[in-house]
């Protein structure tokens, strides 16, 4: 074999293990979250009876409800962090202005080191939950459900339309039409714990 040969060789496998290692690093979480790994009707019902039966303690019973479904062992929950620090921080945000009041919940398995926005959340323990993780589920002051899926439509969160701002806005009553499926291409991970 010829010295060109063999450094077209080594330069071809060189650049081969960088795009696979790319793919396993950046990519290998992108994908499209089937209507299945949701488990929306089992997880709807749960946290509506949760809802329903707090509805008499709480001093506001007529704003929407967030449970944010996150794992800190998943890659793509920096993103979300990211995210959720956006819409929470005013100052930093246009979009969280407009938000309507809500309640935020946290469902996590893991008591891994959480970014503050999240410690500050109120944390609920559920039966049933989606079987991917990072999620977000919104349902109205009555316990119906809004809307559970990723955050975003974009492959990480935050990027492309934000389905949690356009869940939130009709939970409060503006009618706006919610995305289907086949645009709910996130980066998600099954659960680790």
């Amino acid at each position: 074999m010829t010295k060109k040969r063999m450094s077209m060789l080594i330069l071809s496998s060189w650049l081969v293990s960088v795009l696979l290692a790319f793919w396993w690093l950046e990519l290998r979480h992108i994908s499209k979250i089937e209507p299945s790994l949701l488990n929306q009707q089992s997880v709807g019902r749960e946290v509506a009876d949760l809802i329903k039966a707090s509805a008499s303690s709480t001093a506001d019973g007529s704003a929407p409800v967030v449970v944010h479904f996150i794992d800190p062992g998943c890659d793509c929950s920096d993103d979300t962090y990211a995210h959720l620090e956006q819409l929470t921080t005013s100052a930093l945000s246009k979009v969280s202005a407009k938000l309507p009041q809500h309640t935020n919940l946290l469902y996590t398995q893991s008591n891994a080191a959480l970014p503050d926005t999240l410690k500050q959340m109120k944390r609920i323990t559920l039966n049933e939950v989606p079987e991917v993780t990072p999620v977000v589920g919104v349902w109205k002051a009555d316990g119906t459900l809004v809307y559970l899926g990723a955050y975003s439509t974009g492959p990480s969160c935050g990027s492309g339309a934000d389905l949690l701002r356009e869940a939130l806005l009709n939970a409060a009553g503006e009618p706006l039409p919610m995305p289907d499926w086949p645009i709910q291409v996130s980066c998600h991970c099954r659960w680790s714990t």
